[in-house]
């Protein structure tokens, strides 16, 4: 049997007693999931929880729309998870449209926005549709993989 003083129970008693209500009053990394199930879809700001990392994702495999596809709003710490899903815009015609948007004004760019797989096409009805991106990338921290 080994025996323990009286003043190293007394240090560790004060040491729990000052580290465990610390570790009960810490912030939770916290995560939630965001289904896209139609476009244009937007995203902004004010959709969000301070402090709170969004992740969204295409519901089924494919989207389509006639004219705008995602838009992300001043966004912060977001995560578009398109895995191998295809998101088909501008099928309506039309100028000036996007498939992924990420702006926000000069005050407000949005920032820490990561960009995962997925297929953007544009398939216009016509010849005649002008000045249409695939992605419009505006903002700080904004990153692509896969």
């Amino acid at each position: 049997m080994r025996w323990v003083s009286i003043s190293a129970l007394l240090k560790l008693t004060v040491l729990s007693l000052v580290v465990a209500p610390m570790l009960l009053l810490a912030p939770a990394a916290d995560a939630r999931q965001v289904a896209i199930t139609s476009l244009p879809f937007t995203y902004s700001d004010g959709d969000q929880i301070p402090g709170v990392v969004d992740t969204l994702y295409i519901q089924g495999t494919k989207l389509t729309s006639a004219t705008r596809g995602i838009d992300l709003n001043s966004v912060r710490d977001l995560v578009l998870n398109l895995g191998s899903d295809t998101l088909v815009f501008g099928t309506g015609g039309g100028d000036e449209h996007y498939g992924l948007d990420i702006n926000g004004p000069v005050s407000d760019r949005p920032r820490n926005v990561k960009i995962v797989g997925g297929y953007i096409l544009h398939q216009p009805s016509d010849t005649t549709a002008a000045n249409c991106r695939g992605v419009r990338l505006n903002g700080h921290e904004i990153t692509m993989e896969g």
